[in-house]
């Protein structure tokens, strides 16, 4: 466990520095009806009163760029979303695309399996944790922002957290953006 810890604080560090989040935005407001949550001295953090968004998945107004996962073109149907410093990404559609098994359980939690490990995520607490764990995976990385919402019936999460979960889970999956071409590569 301390193991797992400093590898997640080494990689958010590292991700704050690339993604510039030198600064607390911890007096930031949401201007896209996201849920954010500041960063704090590392323990899991939870969202305000969380209601889905009434956006259609895959509104071709609200995708402003492709996502390709493994060189397959997952962004028809899925929310997907470019911002200044981030992308709002479908966090059960990236793991479904990478292999993962999703099963809902209510319209809330899902147990995800992925790489012989069992995860479960609650969006209401913006949380993954591996079965018999008490370590939320996608908890805010210090000094940092973790933009989260809920879109339709799919689980929105921005990419710089995305990634770090990617870490914790022991995988060594990317994520690039390509502001310019509006693609996120996911591999």
């Amino acid at each position: 466990m301390k193991k797992k810890l400093f590898v997640y604080l080494s990689l958010c560090i590292i991700l704050c520095i690339a993604a510039g989040c030198t600064e607390n935005k911890s007096s930031t407001l949401p201007t896209d009806n996201s849920f954010m949550t500041p960063a704090t001295d590392g323990a899991s953090t939870t969202s305000p009163t969380q209601s889905a968004i009434t956006t259609n998945r895959g509104d071709d107004e609200v995708n402003d760029c492709k996502l390709m996962v493994n060189g397959k073109d997952i962004t028809s149907g899925n929310y997907v979303k470019l911002n200044e410093y981030y992308a709002d990404l479908p966090f059960t559609e990236v793991m479904e695309a990478l292999g993962a098994k999703v099963e809902w359980q209510n319209k809330t939690t899902a147990k995800i399996t992925y790489v012989g490990q069992d995860y479960i995520l609650d969006t209401t607490k913006c949380s993954l944790i591996e079965v018999g764990g008490t370590f939320n995976i996608i908890s805010t990385p210090p000094g940092s922002t973790r933009h989260y919402q809920v879109v339709g019936d799919e689980f929105i999460l921005d990419n710089v957290t995305m990634k770090g979960a990617f870490q914790l889970m022991g995988t060594s999956i990317k994520i690039n953006i390509n502001y310019d071409d509006k693609i996120v590569n996911i591999f």
